[in-house]
């Protein structure tokens, strides 16, 4: 690399600066504190004109040539003047001579005087009206191919910028990579919900609080939404709420991958979860008993027909600054902050009952009888629990039967036979647990949940409950209990 100005006249040396020329026009460009920068040439294609432009015997233009800013028009290289043009024979040489005036008058007054009959010797014949019109139309094909040539262009743009996002276009060729991101088993079954909500979605309002609930007008007359255009499509909005749902990523990583701020996330997440709740919540049906017996599996044949399998299960949530709230959500089993929910499943392992979520201080008897399960209980319905389950009385009062293994009382002993009834009992009511297990894979049932998300809290747990029903058998139909 050179530390000399390769300008024949000009002595600044990048090792020297104490003996730096700087001419006014850095200074004017560049600003009052500008210093003189060697600069290269930024293109080989450029070297030729750069050595013409140099005009010194002998030199050619080479990667380690450098030129100082006293040389270019603004200090600098620039898009507009990229090359040197000033001082490039020294400062102190004088510009070149002009050409004489009076020549020059004299060629322009000549051909002043001889235009006319030129044109009148050149000038073509005249055009019929058939070969304007021919004309005409050439251009107006040729035009409209240009036309056609831009909007390819423009789509190929657009391709190339939405390939630079992550999207459901990154992950649809794989049903590996769909189940690592939403665990969903196939990108079938994910089209299979986006088809089945799409319609609603078309016209839904983020959700921004319970203020954001009330019906709009362009919602009743199904007319088009208003407002800017969505950042993201549906698609990608609807994966990214399976994605928080399944990974429990956070709103800044969401953000980052799919390019938009962190309040769109947060908005699109939380009005996703209750539009998914409100769509998909027919997934999660209370069979009836001809239902049952399509597909009742052996281990629960000796009990006759069990309609549910019920369990209660907790997850962490932060803790809240009010008194009142902090206690209900307390749990002394746990020993933190908890929400808390029923779960009920039938025997083959879906979900078939999803409760409204309590705080973590409310027993699993209360749960029950605040939760409105009792209502779907029907006359000679069997019900499958744990023995923290007292409240056999309240199922007996609508004609159906709790069965939960014996609590054991104080000096006293299980027999044998009651010893295996019990373990007959909680082989077959694990299956429940087993369930939420399924449920919990959706990470954000891991918790802790965030106190943002207490309004949604009860659509997260039924969406969950209904992602699990749309996955593979859990429970076989054959299957030894032990």
């Amino acid at each position: 690399m050179s530390h000399r100005c390769a300008i024949w006249g000009c002595d600044n040396d990048y090792k020297q600066p104490e003996k730096w020329v700087i001419m006014p026009h850095v200074k004017e460009h560049i600003g009052s504190n500008a210093k003189i920068v060697l600069h290269r040439c930024p293109k080989e294609i450029w070297y030729p004109k750069w050595t013409k432009l140099i005009n010194r015997q002998g030199f050619s233009v080479s990667k380690h040539t450098r030129v100082c800013s006293n040389h270019f028009k603004y200090g600098q290289p620039r898009e507009q003047e990229p090359h040197p043009t000033l001082f490039l024979k020294g400062y102190e040489c004088k510009p070149g001579r002009k050409p004489p005036l009076k020549r020059e008058l004299f060629r322009k007054q000549y051909e002043q005087d001889h235009s006319c009959t030129d044109d009148l010797e050149a000038s073509p014949p005249a055009k019929s009206s058939e070969e304007y019109e021919n004309e005409i139309k050439m251009l107006k094909e040729q035009n409209e191919m240009l036309e056609e040539r831009i909007k390819h262009l423009e789509n190929d743009i657009e391709k190339l910028t939405v390939q630079k996002k992550f999207g459901i276009h990154s992950i649809n060729h794989s049903d590996y990579l769909v189940k690592v991101h939403t665990g969903l088993p196939s990108y079938a079954l994910f089209s299979w919900i986006f088809n089945e909500v799409k319609d609603v979605a078309v016209n839904m309002k983020y959700y921004k609080g319970e203020q954001s609930l009330d019906t709009k007008s362009y919602q009743e007359s199904n007319g088009k939404k208003p407002g800017p255009k969505r950042k993201l499509s549906m698609e990608d909005e609807l994966l990214m709420t399976i994605m928080k749902l399944r990974l429990n990523l956070n709103l800044e990583f969401l953000a980052s991958m799919f390019q938009v701020s962190v309040s769109l996330v947060s908005s699109v997440i939380s009005t996703w979860i209750i539009l998914l709740s409100k769509e998909l919540v027919p997934l999660i049906h209370w069979p009836s008993h001809e239902e049952l017996t399509q597909y009742y599996p052996q281990c629960f044949e000796k009990y006759g027909t069990v309609s549910a399998i019920i369990d209660c299960t907790e997850v962490q949530t932060e803790r809240p600054t009010l008194d009142s709230a902090n206690s209900m959500l307390f749990s002394n089993y746990k020993g933190r902050h908890t929400y808390k929910a029923l779960i009920a499943c039938t025997p083959g392992g879906t979900v078939s009952y999803v409760s409204q979520v309590c705080g973590g201080d409310m027993s699993d008897v209360d749960v029950v009888r605040k939760s409105g399960l009792l209502n779907k209980i029907k006359k000679n319905d069997k019900i499958m629990a744990d023995k923290g389950f007292s409240n056999k009385d309240d199922f007996l009062m609508e004609g159906a039967q709790l069965i939960t293994p014996e609590i054991l009382r104080k000096d006293t002993q299980f027999t044998v036979a009651k010893n295996v009834v019990n373990a007959e009992i909680s082989n077959a009511r694990i299956h429940v647990e087993r369930v939420i297990g399924r449920m919990k894979d959706f990470k954000i049932l891991q918790g802790p949940i965030p106190l943002a998300f207490a309004d949604i809290v009860d659509h997260i747990f039924v969406v969950c409950g209904c992602m699990i029903n749309l996955m593979g058998i859990l429970v076989p139909l054959k299957s030894k209990s032990k």
